[in-house]
């Protein structure tokens, strides 16, 4: 199954933009930037992403098969203790 999220950033009182699309094969995270968006010059992740528009796997450590910079938006271990507690 391949399952895709449209990673978009938007910025205070601006429309938002879309940076490029995470994408999940077998289990395995790859991210790509869209080419509109690479002509911004803006790197979300300057030490980590390649700024050009190949597909990047998403290294397995130390941040669960993402990216630091879209790990960095989930809950933390007390966001996910909260989310658990009230799913159940």
């Amino acid at each position: 199954m391949i399952e895709k999220i449209n990673i978009s950033i938007q910025f205070q009182d601006s429309d938002a933009l879309h940076a490029g699309q995470l994408t999940t094969v077998a289990g395995k995270n790859y991210f790509k930037y869209d080419a509109k968006f690479l002509k911004t010059g803006l790197n979300l992740s300057p030490v980590k992403l390649k700024f050009d528009d190949s597909i990047q796997p998403c290294p397995a450590a130390p941040f669960d098969n993402l990216l630091g910079v879209f790990n960095d938006s989930l809950p933390d271990g007390r966001g996910k203790l909260i989310v658990d507690r009230s799913v159940l």
